[in-house]
């Protein structure tokens, strides 16, 4: 239902906000190349089960390609905290220069400031509203932690 735009090394990506169809069974995936089994795994990252979106996520975020990364990215302004602490420590190594992950998603945070500005704004209304209890300030929330590495990288790849 619904969806936003975002660039991909300059081209237009459409992902979809929510999925509200039921995963195949994993017995048909055997019938899937590897692309589109990671393109199915991206899609279900928007699934409307929270559960579904983070088995999912754990599948992607190690994928070294372009166009998996803003499906990743989308989940820091998720308002589940699991999903948030599997992309924070899928993303272990966005803060180190030279990597993969630092200059994949340093480039698309380049490429999409206001994308990247709203999803700040939903990872500081969630915590604001669900876990400030649990981090009285915004810095260590695991979104906050995100943002700052992929505002960081993104200063990196410029």
């Amino acid at each position: 239902m619904g969806g936003f735009d975002v660039a991909v090394r300059g081209q237009r990506l459409r992902i979809p906000y929510r999925i509200y169809e039921e995963p195949p069974p994993p017995e048909m995936l055997d019938d899937f190349g590897e692309v589109a089994r990671v393109v199915l795994d991206c899609l279900l990252t928007r699934h409307h089960s929270g559960y579904v979106r983070q088995q999912h996520a754990e599948r992607v975020i190690s994928i070294d390609v372009d166009w998996v990364v803003p499906f990743i990215v989308t989940l820091v302004g998720e308002y589940v905290i699991e999903i948030v602490d599997v992309v924070w420590a899928g993303l272990a190594e966005l803060d180190t220069s030279g990597t993969w992950q630092q200059q994949r998603y340093g480039r698309f945070a380049a490429e999409n400031p206001n994308f990247m500005t709203l999803m700040r704004q939903r990872a500081v209304s969630y915590w604001n509203c669900y876990y400030r209890w649990r981090f009285p300030d915004f810095s260590p929330y695991p979104g906050a932690q995100v943002l700052a590495s992929l505002r960081s990288a993104a200063t990196d790849y410029r």
